[in-house]
């Protein structure tokens, strides 16, 4: 009886967390730890690993989620949005491994009464829980598949009050999908200016046209944040500092955003924090490549090398240019980002930097 009177509380509470979901209202998270705790106890006792172990796993992603709604990438709380092509895929990938892999386990070490079943739904059930804690639309879809599995699963275990709370979860997924719709509709759009980004490797004359550029149109600017970096620290940087370069890549960029003009012109931006980190470290912090791609500039000015090299004491590849160039090519495409190419004298490069923007700028 204790069992079954916890498993019907639990219920209840689940169900109102994920209503408060639904409204996008921030107390869903603490809310639903109260669910979380709860059934850690009753998938225990049903013998279902794979669905208790996830409830630990939720009790982390909630608190995570409760500070992201509330505060944000930038301080702000989250709007509902969608994801990033990228994530999808990685979370994709990560959810069939994690699947297959739990479910070997759960099969081999454990007593559990359906790995096959239980494990690919414990990992699609993080994949919709990682899509929440952002307020990405999608999760709402991957909340509908689990929900309609998950409904027949407890049913078939004869847990009534958790197949009856997983039926609950299905209909408000599908209403949560509608009412993020609507939010995303009646959201106002924030000003936003065009922005433009000069980019490419080493001594090939970014800061000088981005300042050129600034002039002729009145935009606002931001400077490269990680070469006063360097500055600071003597030249010696290491994998350590690829964050801490990019979080300032990205409060410069922002602050040159607030001045409201109608044009930015940035000297870099965090495609360029992505593609040293893999030149020098082999690897950059996902959350970089993330941000990189959702802050994608309207347009990419790239420098090419066919400029001399000047030797400041910073700059220290004269040698990779052409191999930091290729890749600088390489991953805005990858990216789809706008690009035209910059050649030439410097009074060459200004007059097709100048063309660019103002075919960039609407008319008048």
């Amino acid at each position: 009886m204790e069992a079954e009177i916890l498993e019907a509380l639990g219920a209840i509470v689940g169900a109102i967390a994920v209503w408060l979901m639904v409204r996008e209202n921030t107390w869903g998270w603490p809310v639903g730890l109260l669910n979380l705790v709860a059934y850690v106890v009753v998938f225990g006792r049903a013998r279902l690993y794979g669905a208790m172990g996830l409830q630990v796993v939720y009790i982390a992603l909630s608190l995570y989620g409760w500070y992201e709604w509330k505060h944000g990438a930038s301080g702000q709380p989250l709007r509902v949005s969608r994801a990033p092509r990228r994530v999808l895929a990685g979370l994709l990938t990560i959810g069939v491994a994690s699947a297959v892999a739990l479910a070997t386990v759960l099969a081999r070490f454990t007593d559990e009464a359906v790995p096959w079943i239980d494990a690919p739904l414990t990992a699609a059930s993080l994949v919709a829980q990682a899509l929440q804690t952002r307020k990405w639309i999608e999760n709402w879809v991957v909340w509908m598949v689990v929900n309609t599995a998950y409904v027949g699963l407890f049913a078939a275990r004869g847990m009534w009050p958790t197949a009856a709370l997983y039926l609950a979860f299905l209909l408000l997924a599908i209403l949560g999908l509608r009412e993020w719709r609507r939010s995303m509709a009646a959201a106002p759009a924030p000003f936003r200016p065009l922005r433009v980004v000069l980019t490419g490797s080493e001594c090939t004359g970014k800061t000088t046209l981005a300042s050129l550029l600034s002039r002729t149109f009145g935009a606002s600017g931001s400077v490269e944040f990680s070469r006063g970096y360097a500055e600071r620290r003597g030249g010696l940087l290491s994998a350590d500092d690829v964050e801490p370069i990019a979080r300032g890549q990205i409060a410069v960029e922002d602050e040159a955003t607030a001045a409201g003009r109608r044009l930015v012109v940035h000297d870099t931006d965090l495609v360029s924090t992505l593609v040293y980190a893999r030149h020098y470290y082999g690897q950059c912090p996902a959350w970089i490549a993330e941000t990189a791609e959702r802050r994608l500039a309207d347009l990419y000015l790239l420098c090419h090398t066919d400029v001399p090299w000047k030797d400041d004491g910073v700059r220290d590849q004269p040698l990779a240019r052409e191999t930091i160039h290729a890749a600088f090519v390489e991953t805005l495409r990858a990216l789809g980002a706008k690009v035209v190419d910059l050649e030439g004298s410097l009074a060459e490069r200004q007059t097709m930097a100048e063309a660019a923007v103002t075919a960039l700028l609407p008319a008048g």
